[in-house]
């Protein structure tokens, strides 16, 4: 999110100062929530202990994390697939105004049909103003978070002069 809003504000001609600073700023704002289905992905990389992966999936624990610069944090944990949209809703909804032009990423796994026809369409509902952008996650990402595992970045419009 953060590499296409700086290159897009970049081809606007900006002096190198202005580019630095906005990159800078959407550093400090973007906010990005990933959606887990399964533990065990995360447990096979060593990501999560396999007792805890085990455990999550028994008892069908999906959490929601977020990156953060100082490494990632778990935000919240929903038990069914269901309740991920309108965590993601009521996070960002509680962060930023609806009304408030942002831009948004939405990326998928396996799952490009669900988050195209059931997630997109209530988020671009939920922040009428928005830039929505689908695109896979990354590959790396992928393999180590598993299927059905899909994120929401949300970037606020910047004003840097």
């Amino acid at each position: 999110m953060i590499a296409r809003a700086v290159a897009a504000f970049a081809r606007q001609d900006k002096p190198l100062e202005q580019v630095v600073a906005f990159a800078g700023a959407a550093f400090e704002t973007c906010q990005e929530l990933v959606f887990l289905d399964q533990l065990k992905y995360l447990a096979a990389g060593d990501r999560v202990s396999k007792t805890g992966g085990f455990f999550g999936d028994l008892f069908r624990v999906k959490p929601i994390i977020s990156p953060r610069t100082d490494g990632v944090a778990k935000v919240g944990v929903v038990r069914k697939q269901a309740q991920q949209l309108p965590f993601a809703c009521n996070y960002f909804e509680s962060r930023i105004d609806p009304q408030v032009k942002v831009r948004i990423l939405l990326q998928y796994t396996d799952n490009q049909e669900r988050v195209a026809t059931e997630i997109q369409p209530t988020i671009q509902a939920a922040f009428p103003p928005a830039e929505i952008s689908l695109v896979p996650l990354s590959l790396t990402s992928g393999v180590h978070m598993g299927p059905g595992t899909w994120a929401m970045a949300v970037l606020p419009a910047l004003q840097i002069q």
